[in-house]
């Protein structure tokens, strides 16, 4: 759960004309290829994110807590803006629900590897057999 992994989430998530995602970044300042949509809602959203969780590179770990508490105070005082956009006000939905599936999808992902090695992942098969019989009585 790295700071780059949580970018490159975010793009993928979000599309490049949102996130564009300066791959060969060196510092924070490089982080975007081009300039962003929401220009400065998004790099404060980043550049907040980065300090908050003490970052001093890109593959620096990040926290669940300290990520969700910047969303939520950004989150906030756009809400609270008297001429908030509708634009923005889905950006920064769609921000913050994305934040969530990364940390929520890294969660499943280390569980599926903590499984015992009796349990299958596997989908259990059911038998349509009787449901195909009764269908065919229906019609006849």
């Amino acid at each position: 759960m790295t700071f780059k992994d949580f970018l490159e989430h975010l793009e993928r998530s979000l599309g490049y004309h949102q996130i564009p995602l300066n791959r060969r970044a060196d510092s924070p300042r490089d982080i975007f290829e081009s300039c962003p949509l929401h220009d400065e809602l998004t790099k404060q959203l980043v550049r907040t994110i980065y300090k908050r969780n003490q970052c001093q590179r890109f593959i620096d770990p990040i926290d669940r807590a300290k990520t969700e508490t910047v969303l939520t105070e950004i989150r906030n005082s756009v809400m609270q803006e008297k001429a908030t956009d509708v634009d923005r006000y889905h950006f920064i939905e769609d921000f913050c629900a994305a934040t969530n599936d990364f940390f929520v999808d890294t969660r499943q992902s280390e569980s599926i590897g903590k499984t015992e090695p009796g349990e299958s992942g596997t989908a259990q098969v059911v038998d349509l057999q009787r449901y195909r019989q009764k269908r065919m009585r229906w019609r006849a």
